[in-house]
């Protein structure tokens, strides 16, 4: 048996130009959001959502994702190659959630030679608003956890007016998480707002090397 391995940083400069949803192809979108604890996947196809699965229990992306994938596809009886796209989100969320949705994103989209879409979380976030405030400005956030929330400010077309930002949490937000119903939908309807699929952090992670490790890795390069 051959073990093939792939960088997923290899994988992306691969990808290069295959960033924008092939026009060639009826528009047919795999989205996934696992940036947040909870994941999803959806499918846009024939001009709207045709396949919605979901997973709210926290930290079961690396167990459930694929199988969602492949559920959200039988549902919608579409193959991986008829994708015009995969939408992904790429943070502010979880560390880990948005390193597993990126990396199941893009290990699609290598192997079946698919373009992938990053889109801020807080954005799709703000679309999922905007749909019942039209012609408003909205304010999305987060939970970021230890006592703080970030929030980002859109202007009507979903407009940044600021940059995604941690504040003190005053204890009466209400918060809502990006889904991939609504991912799939802004992707199909606002195809430009995509950026590169790599992963957008507001604070560096929690975990770090112990001290001896790095001592360990000093004395390694001297």
């Amino acid at each position: 048996m051959q073990i093939i391995w792939l960088d997923i940083n290899k994988i992306h400069c691969n990808l290069g130009v295959m960033t924008q949803i092939n026009s060639t192809k009826p528009q047919i979108i795999l989205a996934i959001d696992s940036a947040c604890g909870a994941c999803s996947v959806s499918i846009w196809k024939d001009g709207a959502v045709s396949a919605y699965c979901e997973e709210l229990t926290t930290a079961l992306q690396a167990k459930n994702l694929v199988n969602m994938v492949e559920e959200a596809l039988a549902t919608s009886k579409t193959g991986y190659r008829e994708l015009s796209a995969i939408a992904c989100t790429i943070g502010p969320g979880s560390f880990t959630g948005i390193r597993i949705g990126l990396s199941t994103a893009r290990a699609i989209g290598f192997a079946a030679s698919v373009p992938v879409l990053g889109f801020n979380s807080l954005e799709v976030i703000a679309y999922t608003i905007s749909l019942n405030q039209k012609n408003k400005e909205i304010t999305a956030m987060l939970n970021a956890g230890k006592g703080e929330v970030i929030y980002q400010n859109f202007t009507v077309g979903l407009i940044p007016t600021s940059e995604p930002t941690l504040k003190k949490a005053k204890g009466d937000e209400l918060f809502i998480s990006p889904r991939a119903d609504m991912l799939a939908q802004l992707a199909a309807k606002h195809p430009t707002k995509a950026v590169a699929p790599l992963p957008f952090y507001v604070r560096p992670p929690d975990a770090k090397l112990p001290e001896n490790n790095k001592n360990i890795n000093n004395a390694a390069t001297q």
